[in-house]
């Protein structure tokens, strides 16, 4: 089954995007542009299926893109290093989907939109 998980690149932990080409979906992510073929579960996204997260993930997305220049979303209370910047000060984080993933965003993406990235959980 499809979860917010698969939203997620699993080579680098950036924001992955669902592209349909020629009846199939590509799924290429934002940062290190890891490309894979989709699964039977991911197609079912581009045909209606919905559950919590899935039918929440245009929300999540611009959440995601546009999240490190929202006032609103908190920083981190222990300081937290961008991987791609270096810095800590423009980092903020946002908590997504029923499983409350913690998405760190920074100022320092390109054309105007967060850099994501997910500490490694384990």
């Amino acid at each position: 089954m499809t979860t917010f998980d698969s939203l997620t690149c699993e080579m680098c932990k950036s924001v992955v995007e669902y592209i349909t080409q020629s009846g199939s979906i590509v799924i290429t992510c934002t940062s290190c542009h890891h490309t894979r073929k989709s699964e039977p579960d991911d197609t079912l996204m581009s045909s209606g299926y919905v559950n919590d997260e899935v039918a929440n993930h245009d929300m999540y997305e611009r959440t995601l893109r546009y999240g490190a220049f929202q006032p609103y979303n908190p920083k981190p209370t222990i300081p937290i290093k961008c991987p791609n910047c270096k810095k800590t000060e423009n980092v903020r984080y946002v908590r997504l989907g029923t499983s409350e993933t913690r998405y760190f965003l920074c100022t320092c993406g390109k054309n105007g939109q967060s850099h994501i990235f997910v500490l490694d959980q384990k």
